[in-house]
């Protein structure tokens, strides 16, 4: 990354590489103040001693606590100028959870804004805050950045803790150039594109696929701190004539929800916004299941087909539909270059498909756990060294821990439907395996629901009871009499096993910072 932001620098330095709230950024501004930036930090990561052994003695770790802005981008490269680990967190983290990270990662420093002072300032760990100086100094620097080898560590970045705490997943600089250079090329990135993020920053969705990518490609990146649905439509729609006119846009179903609401409550002019949304090259969706009512809406108002891709905090993104060709929804595409697949028998453990020998072999539509061979894979949880070794096979599997079956789209085999988490999308009931997410889609097929999520709750006689979570949209009808309706529905589209039996009707769904449902939370709620 530091040789392409000084090619970039020396290639290209008027061309706008970041736009924050402090304005544009070029190429050459970025590179000259990360290197300043880096300065500092090598001055204050001189006078403390390493904290922590886990790992290479010899690399130091940076907690970043930014806003998602030019800071972020400069922390980044000014941590990896250090030949130092950098570890993102999110700007909604409490004193008690950067309390954990903080120590779960033997950090060394924390690189944040003064506004954040009040969550930090009681650590036992040096912090640099840093200043408008830093983000806009017109100053070049004499300095120069520490050599970094592909098998140097170079960022933790934290699950979500969908299963428990969340771990540290350390990736290498190899395995972070993999992870970007991979889709840069499958995604068709290039120096003209122009893309809007509204993701945080400390997770692989807006850190690499939107942020990293785009100054990898020489492109530029418009930052916002956070997803407002008056302001993304805004930028979306602006003038293909407008200088910063977008060409890409990535965010996860509910962002895609809200700006479909927004769309129908404001009563958005339907010409303009298919005209406008329509000459975008690419939209994508990711981090959470899309629902297909969402899909076909999105596509009827933009003339989008959103492409769905499959990606996990360990293996970077794996799976993904194409750029060019069938979409399917429900279906996280096809292996990316570079990685390989295989599914494990639920009951015996025997991996029955794989693509390393049998690449154009369907598996039947059974199910089986996802299995996964990247070099985009990270290479350990931070310390925690038996997490590690449970989550490979001896010969080198990653187990993701999702449920999956490969279909045959279009005459080529591959392409994989997600039927979920293991542990939270899997529910078993009596003798039946029963897929959380295909009961969710056809439940979100009844125009009267706006949201639903589906689990398996304890029960004596089943083992598993399914239970399910509803929002409806806003109704003059009363909400029993919607719940009575959706039940009706079930009994005539669901097989009798397949029916929620406990049902709670609510006004908002939890959801966690990066927009996902965690399952685990939602089964307290029974």
């Amino acid at each position: 990354m530091l040789k392409k932001l000084q090619q970039h620098a020396l290639e290209s330095p008027g061309k706008v590489g970041l736009i924050d709230k402090l304005g544009k950024h070029n190429y050459k501004e970025i590179y000259n103040r990360s290197l300043n930036l880096s300065s500092k930090l090598h001055t204050l990561l001189s006078a403390h001693p390493k904290r922590g052994t886990e790992g290479d003695p010899s690399l130091k770790r940076i907690i970043t606590l930014t806003d998602s802005d030019s800071s972020h981008a400069l922390s980044q490269y000014a941590s990896w100028g250090n030949r130092a680990v950098t570890i993102p967190l999110s700007v909604k983290a409490t004193p008690t959870e950067i309390d954990y990270f903080v120590n779960d990662s033997q950090a060394d420093l924390i690189v944040s804004q003064p506004h954040y002072s009040e969550r930090i300032s009681n650590l036992n760990v040096p912090i640099y805050y840093i200043g408008k100086d830093d983000l806009t100094s017109k100053a070049a620097s004499s300095s120069q950045f520490a050599h970094n080898s592909s098998e140097d560590d170079c960022l933790v970045v934290y699950t979500s803790g969908t299963t428990g705490k969340p771990k540290g997943c350390m990736h290498k600089h190899r395995s972070v150039q993999a992870q970007i250079e991979t889709l840069v090329d499958y995604w068709g990135w290039s120096a003209s594109d122009k893309i809007l993020n509204v993701l945080p920053m400390h997770h692989v969705h807006g850190l690499i696929n939107v942020m990293n990518c785009s100054l990898w490609s020489g492109a530029t990146c418009e930052l916002r701190e956070t997803f407002k649905v008056q302001d993304t439509w805004e930028a979306l729609l602006r003038d293909r004539s407008h200088e910063d006119a977008l060409t890409l846009f990535m965010a996860v179903p509910t962002i895609y929800y809200s700006l479909i609401k927004h769309y129908h409550d404001q009563k958005l002019d339907k010409s303009l916004v298919h005209s406008r949304l329509s000459h975008f090259r690419l939209m994508v969706a990711g981090s959470a299941s899309l629902p297909g009512p969402t899909l076909e809406e999105w596509q009827s108002i933009s003339g989008q087909r959103l492409l769905e891709r499959y990606g996990m905090t360990e293996i970077g993104m794996g799976i993904s539909n194409p750029l060019y060709g069938s979409r399917i929804q429900g279906h996280m595409g096809y292996a990316l270059p570079g990685v390989k697949c295989a599914l494990r028998d639920l009951e015996s453990g025997e991996i029955f498909w794989d693509s390393e020998t049998a690449e154009n072999k369907l598996s039947s539509g059974r199910e089986g756990e996802l299995y996964i061979k990247s070099p985009c894979m990270f290479d350990r949880y931070i310390n925690k060294p038996e997490a590690s070794r449970e989550t490979f096979t001896e010969d080198g599997w990653f187990k993701t821990g999702d449920c999956a079956i490969v279909n045959q789209i279009d005459e080529k085999s591959g392409m994989f439907k997600h039927l979920g988490r293991l542990s939270q999308d899997i529910i078993k009931k009596g003798g039946y395996k029963l897929s959380a997410l295909e009961i969710e889609g056809t439940i979100l097929e009844h125009p009267s629901v706006s949201e639903i999520v589906v689990v398996g709750i304890p029960d004596d006689k089943h083992g598993q009871e399914v239970a399910a979570i509803i929002l409806f949209h806003k109704s003059t009808t009363s909400q029993d009499e919607l719940l009575k309706t959706i039940q009706d529905h079930c009994k005539k589209v669901l097989s009798s096993y397949k029916i929620p039996r406990v049902w709670k009707v609510v006004e908002e769904i939890p959801k966690n910072a990066i927009g996902k449902v965690v399952k685990k939370d939602i089964v307290k709620l029974f």
